[in-house]
């Protein structure tokens, strides 16, 4: 009882917290509620700057001689044209280009086995300098598909085995790319890069040098060399102007080869399977593929899974559930649109990548 009543009569007798005090409090609450709602807000800004700028990729800050990546795909993609030709070639590329004044073009040639075109460009912010692009097209018919096996099977039977045994990881690149080299001897005997070698060589030795220019040779000049699996091909150099190889699926593939195999070449693959694997195999260095090569593929896409890359390689997302829709150039396209933004084309404002992703998206 006594407890209680002392606890009663100190309960009581407890002052009141005075109103100037509450209010002061009050204030200071307000205070540090606007302070951490600033904070919330300039960290949220912040966060979605620095996302923003993450959403786009690294190959969008990427060109050569002045094309960027969605250029080179469009020059990828018209390889696969039914029609292609030379005037079909020169149509496309006016509706393309026509607007700038910067890039001007000619010397279109196309040719077949593998499916391919070139032609010669001149960007005006790159001292007029000349290159070249050659683009090969995918697989496309029966031949393509033996083309398919004939390069890239020792590698996929390689990357097969390494899911039970890990080869891969346990040897250099170099030599698992001698035991492909080794092993094919056993298969099928490629074609379409010794067949490249020849007529891009030819092509560019029946063009016709800039007047500017005071080289009496063109581009290429070959010497006879055989590659480690038996076949014939020449190892071309690049004497004068630089060349840009680049496809989609076995188009990139072969660009990837060529453009290792050749001085001053770069190449450019939308969803190819790697080369490093194809060194021996072809003749060349992976240094050289390391220094040349940029890869460009989606998400769950199955074909740049065989053979390794080496060089620029970007991942870029892919939405789709099934592995043909991330295969799909159209919508790795219009996927680097959405993520690069595209509405210059040769420093001129242009609507084409609006209207072709609008249009597949549509589809």
């Amino acid at each position: 009882s006594f407890k209680s009543s002392l606890g009663s009569s100190s309960s009581s007798s407890s002052p009141s917290i005075p109103l100037f005090k509450r209010l002061r409090r009050k204030r200071r609450r307000k205070h540090y509620n606007n302070k951490s709602k600033t904070a919330k807000a300039k960290a949220g800004a912040l966060f979605s700057a620095s996302s923003l700028r993450r959403s786009s990729y690294a190959v969008c800050e990427k060109s050569w001689y002045g094309l960027d990546a969605l250029d080179m795909g469009f020059l990828a993609d018209m390889a696969y044209d039914d029609d292609i030709t030379v005037d079909h070639v020169e149509r496309k590329l006016k509706r393309y280009f026509d607007k700038s004044s910067k890039i001007i073009w000619d010397a279109v040639k196309v040719q077949d086995s593998p499916r391919h075109f070139s032609v010669r460009l001149t960007h005006e912010d790159y001292a007029r300098e000349p290159f070249h692009i050659v683009s090969v097209s995918g697989t496309n018919k029966a031949r393509d598909v033996y083309e398919d096996v004939a390069i890239w099977n020792e590698a996929g039977v390689l990357r097969l085995i390494s899911m039970l045994i890990p080869v891969e990881w346990w040897w250099p690149s170099n030599v698992v790319a001698s035991l492909a080299a080794v092993a094919s001897w056993l298969f099928f005997e490629p074609r379409y890069v010794d067949e490249m070698v020849e007529k891009v060589t030819e092509l560019r030795r029946a063009a016709s040098l800039p007047a500017s220019s005071s080289s009496s040779s063109w581009l290429y000049s070959t010497t006879s060399s055989s590659s480690s699996s038996g076949s014939s091909s020449g190892n071309i150099k690049a004497e004068q102007q630089p060349v840009i190889f680049t496809g989609h699926s076995l188009g990139g593939g072969i660009a990837a080869i060529l453009g290792a195999k050749t001085h001053r070449a770069e190449s450019v693959g939308f969803s190819s399977p790697g080369a490093a694997y194809q060194s021996a195999k072809f003749g060349f260095s992976l240094r050289d593929l390391r220094l040349t090569s940029t890869t460009i593929y989606a998400d769950r896409d199955i074909i740049p899974v065989i053979d390794s890359h080496a060089g620029s390689v970007q991942a870029v997302e892919c939405s789709a559930t099934n592995f043909r829709e991330c295969h799909s150039l159209t919508k790795l396209l219009c996927e680097l649109w959405r993520a690069c933004g595209k509405e210059e084309v040769g420093g001129v404002p242009s609507d084409y990548w609006d209207l072709q992703c609008v249009k597949a998206s549509s589809n």
